[in-house]
């Protein structure tokens, strides 16, 4: 029996994408692939965000920095409505730093994080949101950070064992099972710097980068909206530059968000970018010119 592969297997989908970003904090939805999602929403795909935890325990500053150096003691009522205010003021700035990168299906779980471990609760109704929203991609943190004792690898475990969950049978949930094509891990700690022992015992490697250059003014406005998380200002711009800017200059260009894709990829040709193509015998000065490209340093964030 003679099987034609070619029309199975040739070129990239050309359907409209529907993408799901599942991250720990609220700001993480867009700080760590924000410029990647403002090229899909401009091409036409729908991108639907989603934070996991409140995010005020260790990124506010009210509770996280004020209040945890003094030691305030406050009853259950009181805690809980402090914390609901900050979580309300924390949420607020993150649909506004989404709004400017196009980004407008955000969503919040309201996960209170204290001690998160991996549980099963989170993990259903995480893999609840993934049957809703169907995605053909999903991206969230990278499971083994930090050996597993980090609260975004935790996130990121949590994630991956509820895709694998989404695909089965729910009683409790009407949206039928949904497999997700392809899951990619974005931004791991332990790829941008070693920052303990623990890093430093991953073997991680990004083996996708995307070119954000044209949107590095957008992504540091974003991350300037985060007031409350005490982004904004010249951290705003040091944080760009230094993390998105040094991935870019990695990469041979001015900005450039990371990912590492959990399955290997299926093509029935061989890929080759055209830039690839392009720069592999470039003059050194055109190189060193566009790798130098700085955007995030100037942005006027007044």
């Amino acid at each position: 029996m003679s099987i034609d592969f070619s029309d199975k297997m040739a070129g990239e989908t050309d359907k409209q994408l529907q993408i799901l970003v599942i991250m720990a904090h609220p700001a993480d939805t867009f700080d760590h692939c924000g410029g990647t999602m403002a090229h899909h929403i401009q091409r036409g795909d729908k991108v639907t965000v989603v934070g996991m935890y409140q995010g005020v325990h260790i990124h506010d500053e009210v509770i996280a920095d004020q209040m945890r150096m003094s030691g305030t003691t406050l009853s259950d009522e009181e805690s809980e409505k402090l914390r609901d205010t900050r979580e309300d003021v924390k949420n607020k700035e993150v649909i506004e730093a989404c709004g400017i990168l196009g980004i407008t299906d955000v969503r919040f779980m309201g996960i209170e994080d204290k001690i998160n471990l991996i549980n099963e609760t989170t993990i259903i109704a995480i893999a609840k949101i993934i049957r809703e929203i169907k995605p053909d991609i999903l991206i969230t943190h990278y499971p083994v950070i930090m050996q597993g004792f980090d609260a975004h690898g935790q996130a990121g475990e949590m994630v991956l064992r509820a895709a694998g969950y989404a695909g089965n049978l729910d009683f409790s949930d009407p949206n039928p099972g949904h497999r997700t094509p392809q899951i990619l891990y974005s931004n791991p700690d332990n790829y941008l710097a070693k920052g303990s022992v623990l890093h430093s015992e991953s073997n991680c490697y990004c083996d996708l980068f995307i070119d954000v250059s044209d949107v590095a003014d957008k992504i540091t406005k974003a991350r300037n909206a985060m007031v409350s998380q005490q982004y904004n200002g010249n951290y705003a711009r040091k944080s760009v530059e230094g993390n998105i800017g040094k991935m870019g200059d990695a990469m041979g260009t001015g900005y450039a968000e990371a990912f590492v894709r959990h399955k290997p990829e299926l093509r029935y040709y061989l890929p080759l970018p055209k830039r690839m193509e392009a720069w592999a015998n470039e003059p050194e000065k055109e190189q060193l010119e566009r790798r130098g490209y700085m955007v995030a340093p100037y942005v006027d964030l007044d």
